[in-house]
């Protein structure tokens, strides 16, 4: 029988006097506790330029709050980086940088319903990257001192945050670099936009960047997801080639964990490609302010299924590149255009058992513009239409296109008629 994950639970050692944290973890390891998440916030332990303190103010003493977890017999995983608060940038850190990072205002302001985007430095203007690193290293070298079994640190998760929404990524001088994996030359951007840039810095523009959504924002989306990605990776490599990351590289994730939940009866998945996700909230995606009215009318489809998947009893997520099937029947809010990873998991269902639904209809290309293969690799499916309803038969479950009459979901979706004649996820990319 495998082994049970370890009961675990958030404790901000920063948000309460040190005097009272061997009483709290008493408690906790009392009801059952045997792991607790904290935060490392920069703009606490470095609020003065230079001064990192870890061991002077009673809310900051990091290593007597690593004894006592120890003492208390719970195991610590601890995040540095930039969760949504207010506690993950220093104040004197806000003006440095030349150019800045754009994300939802929302998400900077803890889950406010903000649309709008608000500056802040970014993490790609080395001054304040290597700010960040020098605080990281230090953080890392004390650290390495509380491992377990001799301490309780049992992970270290590197959170980019706030970064991962950047609306304004295209701005790094990296990221046509980026771009360039994805199309070696400029011409293939023409060829897959119909677009007629003479190079990669015209693409890269801001110009450019509306140009590229007004001709395919499926597609622009997806390309700038992929390079932001690849910025973050590559700083992600920075942190890792820290001298002082050599003692914790075993413990380094940049991912939380995946808790896998109890599988639902039914679940509602939907293409985040023109979505941007925050702590709580979702967004539209509005790369340097450009707002595509696909990435409108995403916005709002994703709030509409948010209410009434609370009071239908079902799941909503956003559509995975990889995970177990969330529930028996899995209903997939996406148009025409699908990430490939994304559909090769939608098909790895279905063949397993479940019941994957199309309501917009099947997604016909993927990220390259390539066409989509919905065969199942054994046994071979069997097409076939019944006046109402096409089937792929996938093993022992199956796509079905569009839903069936008198399928659990159908009152569901008669309330999205009201989006019908408004461009829907993908529609064109």
């Amino acid at each position: 029988m495998p082994e049970s994950s370890p009961r675990s639970t958030e404790f901000q050692y920063w948000e309460e006097p040190s005097a009272q944290w061997a009483s709290r973890l008493s408690a906790l390891k009392a009801q059952g506790t045997d792991e607790v998440h904290c935060f490392i916030p920069w703009g606490l332990h470095e609020s003065v330029r230079g001064i990192r303190d870890f061991s002077k103010t009673s809310k900051l003493r990091l290593e007597r709050f690593l004894s006592q977890a120890h003492a208390a017999g719970i195991t610590v995983r601890v995040t540095v980086g930039f969760p949504p608060r207010r506690e993950s940038l220093p104040d004197w850190a806000l003006p440095l940088g030349e150019i800045s990072a754009l994300v939802p205002a929302g998400i900077w302001k803890w889950g406010a319903q903000d649309l709008a985007l608000t500056r802040i430095p970014s993490l790609h203007d080395d001054p304040f990257f290597l700010e960040f690193l020098e605080f990281v290293s230090d953080t890392f070298a004390l650290l390495s001192l509380y491992r377990f079994p001799e301490g309780p640190l049992v992970g270290v998760h590197v959170d980019w945050g706030v970064y991962k929404a950047d609306q304004g990524a295209s701005l790094a001088g990296s990221y046509g670099n980026f771009l360039q994996e994805r199309y070696p030359q400029a011409s293939l951007i023409n060829i897959r936009y119909g677009a007629t840039f003479r190079d990669y810095a015209t693409a890269t523009s801001a110009q450019g960047m509306r140009v590229l959504l007004e001709k395919r924002p499926w597609l622009a989306a997806y390309d700038y997801k992929h390079c932001r990605a690849r910025l973050l990776q590559d700083r992600g490599e920075a942190l890792l080639n820290l001298p002082t990351a050599g003692p914790l590289t075993d413990l380094l994730a940049f991912e939380m964990p995946q808790v896998r939940a109890e599988k639902a009866s039914w679940a509602i998945a939907v293409d985040p490609t023109l979505l941007e996700s925050g702590a709580e909230s979702m967004y539209p995606f509005t790369p340097l302010g450009f707002a595509h009215a696909q990435a409108g009318a995403a916005f709002r489809l994703w709030e509409h299924l948010r209410a009434k998947a609370t009071r239908g009893g079902a799941k909503l997520h956003l559509l995975p590149t990889q995970g177990d099937c969330p529930a028996e029947r899995v209903t997939v809010v996406a148009g025409r255009f699908l990430e490939l990873q994304s559909a090769r998991l939608l098909r790895a269902w279905a063949e397993a058992g479940a019941r994957v639904c199309f309501p917009l209809g099947l997604p016909q290309y993927d990220e390259n513009l390539a066409g989509i293969d919905w065969k199942a690799s054994s046994p071979k499916p069997a097409l076939r239409g019944d006046g109402l309803t096409r089937r792929w038969a996938m093993g022992m479950g199956e796509f079905v296109f569009p839903e069936s009459p008198g399928a659990p979901e159908n009152d569901f979706w008669d309330k999205l008629r009201r989006f019908d004649g408004e461009p829907h996820l993908g529609a064109t990319p």
